[in-house]
């Protein structure tokens, strides 16, 4: 279990939780570690997606992407509320508000995260100032110019979260610290639960041994290609979610 990652463990837990309830239900202290274990994955999905695996750079593409398609759709209405041979006043008036209130943005798809998201915060206020002029244009969605402009304003919150979850990462601030723990105590929770249900076979409760394979057979398909992982580095074999049979010495049960 030494080599599992926080995610993998994880799946473990959510593995035990979702598809092993009938299983669970049949040990002692099943209710307990339903609870334990429910917590745990909570704290997991609460983290940053830095946190849980998801790689920073990609994380930091995604919401510049977001921002930046926002951006272009709003401009492209503009292009279009300018080119219209019958405008109507308030295309007009939206229009120009965007070219006044937003400013040129022909190098701004381009330009360094921490600008875009400075440029996007410093142009909340003005928006707030023109709701009703935004708000009185219909997009081809169904909705508004201004659902649209709070979008992207939105985007530009999301990118200035992700460039400071960077910055946390680099430095070991923020909640960085609390991946290992969250590991740390997933591994105690999974161990001592197996161990609770060999003690309830072994003092005869009426406990079968075949309940051990059915809550951990998941588990240790994991364990057995984690191992395979670490002596071949290259290897990318994914886990069977459905396995159910599993020897009663699996590897998780020497921790």
């Amino acid at each position: 279990m030494q080599k599992l990652s926080l995610a993998e463990l994880v799946q473990v837990a959510e593995d035990l939780l979702e598809r092993r309830g009938e299983a669970l239900g049949r040990v002692a202290v099943g209710p307990v570690f339903r609870t334990l274990l429910g917590k745990a994955v909570a704290e997991y999905n609460a983290l940053p997606a830095a946190l849980r695996g998801v790689p920073m750079a990609d994380l930091l593409a995604a919401a510049d992407a977001r921002h930046d398609g926002w951006l272009r759709s709003i401009f492209g209405l503009r292009d279009v509320m300018r080119g219209a041979p019958d405008k109507t006043p308030a295309m007009s008036a939206a229009a120009d508000f965007l070219d006044k209130g937003f400013g040129p943005i022909s190098r701004e798809s381009v330009a360094p995260y921490a600008q875009e998201v400075q440029r996007a915060a410093d142009r909340q206020a003005k928006v707030a100032d023109n709701r009703e002029v935004l708000e009185a244009v219909p997009t081809p969605d169904g909705g508004t110019l201004l659902a649209w402009v709070e979008a992207y304003l939105e985007a530009g919150r999301a990118l200035g979260e992700s460039l400071s979850s960077r910055a946390d990462e680099v430095s070991g601030a923020g909640s960085r610290g609390a991946a290992p723990a969250l590991r740390g105590r997933l591994m105690g929770l999974l161990g001592d639960l197996r161990t609770n249900v060999r003690r309830e076979v072994e003092a005869e409760t009426g406990l079968d041994a075949e309940v051990e394979a059915a809550l951990f057979g998941y588990a240790d398909e994991v364990i057995r290609l984690a191992d395979a992982r670490a002596k071949s580095p290259g290897a990318s074999e994914a886990p069977v979610v459905d396995v159910v049979d599993a020897p009663a010495d699996g590897p998780l049960a020497a921790g």
